[in-house]
């Protein structure tokens, strides 16, 4: 478990600083729409620290940006054919949209707990003799 929390733990401080790069910097513009940076860090999220790290190489980036510039025009392509207007659309984008409202809470809920965590924590002390006597008596759960 504790694996698993400092692996999260380390994604988020990676993830924060992606997103910390130059966010509003244009990297192209389809039908007078800008691509920014911020958006290609959103778009490859997902796919985790390999897909940011590719995308910090120069052929990763360009395909990248490639994606993300025929994404948009097949968009505008199905927008204008009225794609959006079918049941069949319509059912998956609801979908889509019930999906990301439990995302958007359960983010909220995280988010109330690592608060709730900074609260508890928030005045306690450790003195480096304390540190010290918790792993001699825990030193088996750090060798993993």
């Amino acid at each position: 478990m504790r694996k698993i929390f400092v692996s999260l733990f380390i994604l988020a401080i990676f993830s924060s600083f992606a997103f910390a790069a130059d966010s509003d910097k244009v990297l192209a513009k389809v039908n007078g729409t800008d691509i920014t940076e911020s958006e290609a860090l959103e778009f490859i999220q997902p796919f985790g620290q390999q897909a940011i790290m590719f995308y910090g190489t120069e052929q990763g980036r360009k395909m990248i940006i490639e994606d993300l510039i025929s994404m948009r025009l097949y968009a505008l392509d199905a927008e204008k054919q009225g794609l959006d207007k079918t049941p069949e659309f319509q059912a998956q984008y609801e979908n889509a949209r019930q999906t990301l409202m439990k995302q958007l809470e359960n983010a909220r809920k995280a988010m109330m707990a690592q608060a709730a965590m900074k609260k508890v924590i928030e005045n306690i002390t450790v003195s480096d003799d304390e540190a010290l006597a918790f792993y001699e008596e825990h030193k088996n759960e750090f060798l993993e």
